[in-house]
């Protein structure tokens, strides 16, 4: 679909933002190569990102990311789906837009970047050691553990600490260690640090609900009360945002996987 537009010469930058904006790992190279800049006011979505590098970078930058893509595989593993993995990064980011549009509107652009970018380590884990990682998940579910210890146990390292390192390297959104850091208990942030965490929680919660859960055990259900008490989310917004979470995910399958003949 991305070759498609750049060949065709009546494809404007906002076709190809829409389509970046919804896939995790692009979102974060293109944030990458726009903070990478220096550029006084730092990148949070991809369209910002789209602005600061220019329609020359730009068009370089998509050529570069589609030559890095088809030179890489990702590994197939039993337990983790890359489907799954990207279908419940999208449902988060788009119950994360769909709150923060009524708890900090100003901030909705970034709220689905965090939402999108949440879980990079996750997908870090499976790229280079998917087999142990595979281990850390049936460990999780089979004895309901939390996933981070889990990792530790079968891995040497968690998904947590290398999605942090992840976000500092590559100058992502500033709130993205803290939403990777306390999105899965919001409560244990400081507080000027708790309100994107907060919405990212809620964002799980609505897309597990929206049927695009984690593929390990998760408590994030069980504190969303509490959370949502917290920032003053009402049930009705929550629905709204698992509703949001469904339609977002489902126009995202039609624009980006393959029809069936």
């Amino acid at each position: 679909r991305v070759m498609a537009l750049m060949a065709s010469p009546s494809t404007d930058n906002r076709a190809l933002i829409a389509l970046f904006s919804l896939d995790p790992g692009s979102t974060a190279k293109f944030l990458r190569a726009a903070n990478a800049g220096g550029f006084a006011r730092q990148a949070t979505t991809v369209e910002e990102a789209f602005e600061a590098l220019g329609p020359q970078s730009l068009r370089s930058c998509v050529v570069s990311l589609l030559d890095a893509v088809l030179d890489q595989t990702l590994p197939r593993g039993t337990e983790f789906s890359t489907f799954r993995w990207w279908a419940h990064c999208l449902g988060t980011a788009f119950a994360a837009q769909r709150l923060a549009n009524d708890l900090m509107p100003r901030r909705a652009g970034e709220a689905y970047t965090l939402g999108l970018l949440h879980e990079l380590g996750a997908i870090a884990l499976h790229q280079f050691v998917p087999d142990l990682f595979d281990q850390a998940i049936r460990l999780s579910k089979d004895e309901s553990l939390n996933l981070r210890g889990c990792e530790r146990h079968a891995v040497g390292a968690d998904s947590q600490t290398l999605g942090i390192e992840i976000a500092r390297s590559w100058r992502l959104p500033e709130a993205a260690e803290a939403v990777v850091l306390y999105h899965e208990n919001p409560l244990e942030a400081p507080e000027e640090a708790f309100d994107f965490p907060a919405v990212i929680c809620l964002a799980n919660h609505a897309a597990t609900e929206g049927g695009f859960g984690h593929q390990w055990f998760s408590k994030i259900g069980e504190i969303s009360t509490e959370v949502a008490e917290r920032l003053g989310v009402s049930e009705s917004l929550l629905a709204e945002a698992t509703e949001h979470a469904r339609r977002g995910v489902a126009a995202a399958s039609r624009a980006l996987l393959p029809r069936s003949a």
